[in-house]
């Protein structure tokens, strides 16, 4: 009896330290999920990448309205098939993971640069991460313009939204 009590006790007191590695290793993936999704960007169209990355019900907010909703929309309203416009950067800075091992969160810094060189434009962002069957997949990306690009950019088109795409 002593013995199964002290096994329940040790079950009990590894439970947290559990959740503590999966949540430090939920970050660690989703960094490294980020990091790829970034150098993907770097060698296909941007909405290709994020095709590729997000969920299929994923959200992008920071176009403003509405978020896009769904990796084909976002697909679409980056510019889908057509020629590649802007060059996309961005450097993941921290993630947090869920306890559970399931779900993280990144942030950092973009960039975003017109291949014709009108503009530059910079910000942060947010992505919620969910680990599927097929790797980690955004499922909310949210993207903030700095102010002093804001003020000083014109309105962006569709296919160019102002947050990181």
């Amino acid at each position: 009896m002593k013995t199964l009590a002290a096994a329940a006790l040790a079950l009990s007191l590894a439970g947290p330290a559990l959740a503590a590695d999966l949540s430090a290793q939920a970050a660690a993936e989703a960094l490294a999920a980020d990091r790829a999704f970034h150098d993907r960007a770097q060698v296909v169209h941007p909405a290709q990448a994020f095709r590729e990355f997000m969920e299929s019900d994923g959200l992008l907010y920071g176009t403003g309205g509405d978020p896009a909703k769904g990796s084909a929309a976002i697909y679409a309203l980056m510019g889908g098939d057509k020629p590649q416009r802007v060059k996309v950067e961005w450097v993941p800075k921290q993630a947090w993971g869920a306890a559970s091992g399931e779900m993280a969160m990144t942030i950092g810094d973009w960039k975003r640069t017109w291949l014709d060189g009108s503009r530059v434009m910079t910000g942060n962002y947010v992505t919620v991460w969910r680990k599927t069957q097929d790797g980690w997949k955004g499922l909310i990306d949210i993207g903030e313009v700095d102010e002093a690009a804001a003020a000083s950019t014109a309105p962006a088109t569709p296919e160019a939204p102002p947050a990181r795409p």
